[in-house]
């Protein structure tokens, strides 16, 4: 499952202390995302597991490679994210070993979840 979209306006939200994005996805559904640090108006951004390791891409823990900088991190698959989420806020792969990837995350505890949970690479904007 591929899902592309194009980064259309990067805005304030007074409701957290982090921008946001409006995403136009290619089936034309229209989202807001958190913004991610070194993205742009008219950046693509895709959801996949074949997505690249650039700012902005969501992807399982198995594709991202260790010592990556991640945001927006599931702990339970599909459950959407809940670590890293707050500006300016980051998390890294530390470690892997058979279904768990090992986190660091910015209060500084070490934690371990699925593999199969979807992460952002990149720091919150």
């Amino acid at each position: 499952m591929e899902i592309c979209g194009i980064i259309k306006s990067i805005e304030y939200d007074p409701n957290r202390n982090a921008y946001i994005c409006l995403v136009n996805y290619i089936d034309g559904e229209k989202r807001y995302i958190l913004h991610t640090h070194g993205i742009s108006i008219g950046n693509i951004i895709i959801f996949s597991p074949k997505a690249s390791i650039s700012n902005g891409n969501a992807l399982p823990l198995t594709k991202i490679p260790l010592g990556t900088i991640i945001h927006n991190i599931e702990t339970i698959p599909g459950r959407g994210g809940r670590l890293a989420r707050a500006a300016g806020t980051t998390a890294k792969v530390i470690a892997k070993e058979g279904q768990l990837a090992t986190l660091r995350l910015p209060s500084g505890e070490v934690r371990s979840i699925s593999q199969n949970c979807i992460a952002t690479v990149g720091r919150v904007g």
